[in-house]
């Protein structure tokens, strides 16, 4: 599996979407996406043992977290979705990844902006069939 650090935008994204699901105010945007960001770049890190392999750039890739300010934008509820995803897949390569914030950040808004149905479905699909019987004495 190959592990990589996210880019901006798709922070951004996510707090985008944390802030229109009120999981937390404005004034807490950067702060919230700095630590996504970390645990990014703390996943890679690990994946590929960078403190000993190449220091130079994980320290480029701890600047980047330090400087990071969140910039608001308008996603999609798809384009949330998908960010959610990335940064799941991409975090995920250390064994603190489960118990992080970040992670419970995620879980939050997996629940606040739930995948699509998969094509041809629609959220529930029920058969007329199945609501025979009796419903509440009915």
């Amino acid at each position: 599996m190959s592990a990589y650090v996210v880019d901006s935008q798709t922070i951004d994204t996510l707090i985008a979407g944390a802030l229109r699901a009120r999981l937390f105010g404005d004034d807490e945007a950067t702060e919230k996406g700095q630590m996504l960001w970390r645990e990014n770049v703390i996943s890679v890190s690990y994946r590929y043992n960078l403190p000993t392999r190449d220091a130079t750039e994980l320290a480029e890739y701890e600047r980047d977290v330090e400087a990071y300010e969140y910039a608001p934008c308008d996603p999609t509820g798809e384009m949330v979705v998908r960010a959610i995803d990335e940064l799941d897949y991409q975090s995920c390569e250390h064994d603190g990844w489960k118990a992080s914030a970040a992670y419970a950040l995620l879980a939050n808004l997996r629940l606040a902006f739930p995948p699509p149905p998969p094509r041809g479905l629609s959220r529930v699909q029920v058969k007329p069939y199945m609501w025979r019987g009796t419903i509440n004495g009915v």
